[in-house]
């Protein structure tokens, strides 16, 4: 029976990266082509391979120093709205995550308290605090709480929004409730800025960001959308409105317009998988996007190459939102 070649391990950190593919690469005759992209990610951690026959048979990259260019090095942020690994909010953990920044984030209850802290370990973070945006209390007790780890901070990533289920399906005006309109943009809207108001003295003086997340139906009628749409208008006016505000002490704000993606807020939406069909069809890049894509941008946004840029919705959808898509020929 053939014995299986020893699992190897080495530390790399960032400035070091080339030179382990060229060693790796001098001992597999295949270099790179056999190498899976985990080895591109730029996370903290070893790298471990496995040699047999001069190929790779095994290679595992739990994480790898980050570069010294990363842009986001020393920066701190906060993460809100982080539910499942597969949510925008986890999109942009792993790409501020790649680009050195340090981690905290929120939960709302004791129910995903320890789901929140189990992802918050692989960006190596131990910061999980309360948050229900819906309680000013919480909102207040979030910064003292923040305090105790951090004493300032460099970013806020505000990706929270509810609306009842009635609010978002079947006709706009059939499910349309003075209760769930105020729900809506309580939770979706209003929590931006009041979250902003409540971290500003942290953010004061750090050349800081704040950034949320928004969709087209912001701006155009999606069918399902319906009252979210609303709140998300109102969103995104707020965007404008800080900006403005917190310009003069430095601190920018921005948000992102994400393309349809299946996350679990998503899939409250009636029709949902029709849209995604509708998007891969017409949007200039004939597909649709990922967290990671979406993620990517955010963390740019968030960073010092983005000094310049604020007050602004950067879409990230694959084109989708520049085209007439009923006049498209597929």
């Amino acid at each position: 029976m053939k014995t299986a070649a020893p699992i190897r391990t080495i530390r790399a950190r960032g400035q070091h990266l080339h030179e382990l593919l060229d060693f790796i690469r001098q001992e597999c005759t295949e270099g790179l082509r056999r190498i899976p992209l985990a080895i591109l990610d730029q996370r903290r951690g070893r790298i471990g391979y496995q040699i047999q026959d001069r190929r790779i048979g095994f290679f595992q990259s739990a994480a790898v120093e980050p570069p010294a260019m990363s842009f986001l090095r020393g920066k701190r942020i906060l993460i809100t709205g982080l539910l499942s690994n597969r949510s925008i909010a986890h999109g942009v953990a792993r790409a501020c995550f790649a680009q050195g920044a340090e981690l905290a984030f929120t939960y709302q209850g004791e129910r995903f308290e320890g789901r929140v802290r189990e992802m918050a370990a692989e960006f190596e973070s131990s910061i999980c605090l309360p948050l229900d945006v819906a309680e000013d209390a919480q909102i207040d007790a979030l910064v003292g709480a923040l305090q105790g780890h951090w004493p300032y901070l460099d970013g806020m990533v505000h990706a929270i929004a509810f609306a009842p289920r009635e609010a978002i399906a079947g006709d706009f005006l059939e499910g349309f409730t003075r209760e769930g309109f105020r729900t809506a943009h309580d939770i979706s809207a209003y929590s931006f800025a009041a979250l902003a108001k409540a971290l500003l003295p942290l953010m004061e003086g750090r050349a800081a960001a704040m950034l949320t997340l928004t969709y087209l139906g912001a701006e155009r009628m999606v069918p399902g959308y319906n009252t979210m749409g609303l709140a998300k208008a109102s969103l995104e006016a707020s965007v404008r409105y800080l900006a403005s505000s917190v310009g003069p002490k430095g601190i920018r704000v921005n948000g992102v317009s994400a393309g349809p993606i299946k996350t679990l807020a998503a899939s409250g939406i009636k029709g949902f998988g029709n849209i995604l069909s509708v998007v891969e069809k017409n949007a200039p890049l004939r597909r649709n996007v990922s967290t990671e894509d979406v993620g990517n941008v955010c963390a740019f946004l968030l960073s010092d190459l983005a000094a310049g840029v604020t007050g602004e919705i950067t879409y990230v959808d694959a084109g989708f939102s520049t085209v007439a898509s009923g006049l498209i020929d597929g």
